[in-house]
């Protein structure tokens, strides 16, 4: 199964970031939950012997237990490659850990799959590096001023990140439990996170502050009529939009997620 799932260009801070600030999900990170309870760490090359899959979903589950929020997003694999080394995290199977772990249900996992990672990791030829312009602003920032040492050390670390995704998709793809986005490093975050948002929907979750208010000012009553007419407009092509995107995701994207 080959996946180039939530490392750089994914937009996967962007995704994580809605899901907290607008639906009001308590974020969950593996490298925040290791720090926080085992205090050696900060300072340890060791995490073979320190770090266990088990352990750390145990972990996790105390802090869901312990929160009282009703909703989750776990960040499961960490960015920090002597982690991603540690013999745990280089299993190919974690479905023993995992089925323990799902005593509180999971609904899905989220597929962040970049489809032109070769773009990121500067092999692009003389063609493609024209294209380098058109990445998406977050990538745009990530890349600015990376040397080409740089881009070797980022095309390991990246590959390390993939291979740790690898046995947790797996497990959610044998339930057809997954939500897979395959995106460019063109594609902008607003578009991840507007579907996301439809998937959201129909799944029964709503934002925090759903509605949307505008004021208007008008010389007079002609031009507060012809703005409204306008908003009004604006608003239920909007809303057209939206009920597309989100037929079309459930056709292309969810069909074997809930069937």
């Amino acid at each position: 199964m080959k996946t180039n799932s939530g490392g750089p260009g994914s937009q996967k801070g962007s995704v994580v970031e809605e899901l907290v600030s607008e639906y009001n999900f308590e974020g969950i990170n593996v490298e925040n939950t290791l720090f926080e309870n085992i205090a050696s760490l900060a300072g340890s090359t060791d995490y073979d012997n320190l770090v266990t899959i088990d352990w750390l979903l145990s972990m996790i589950s105390e802090q869901i237990v312990n929160s009282s929020k009703k909703f989750f997003v776990i960040d499961i694999v960490p960015t920090i490659s002597a982690i991603q080394r540690c013999a745990s995290f280089r299993e190919r199977n974690h479905d023993d850990d995992m089925e323990k772990f799902e005593k509180r249900v999971i609904i899905m996992a989220l597929d962040l799959n970049l489809i032109d990672e070769k773009i990121l990791l500067g092999r692009a030829n003389t063609k493609e590096k024209k294209n380098e312009k058109e990445l998406s602003p977050e990538l745009s920032a990530f890349m600015k001023g990376v040397d080409e040492a740089d881009k070797g050390r980022l095309e390991k670390r990246y590959e390390a990140y993939c291979k740790c995704s690898i046995p947790f998709l797996t497990y959610f793809q044998s339930s057809k439990r997954i939500l897979r986005f395959d995106i460019t490093t063109t594609t902008r975050s607003r578009r991840i996170i507007r579907t996301l948002n439809g998937v959201l929907h129909n799944l029964g979750l709503s934002k925090n502050n759903p509605a949307v208010r505008a004021i208007l000012f008008a010389q007079s009553m002609y031009y507060f009529l012809l703005c409204e007419t306008i908003l009004n407009l604006f608003i239920s092509k909007f809303a057209i939009l939206t009920q597309f995107n989100l037929l079309a995701c459930f056709a292309y994207k969810l069909w074997c997620c809930f069937r």
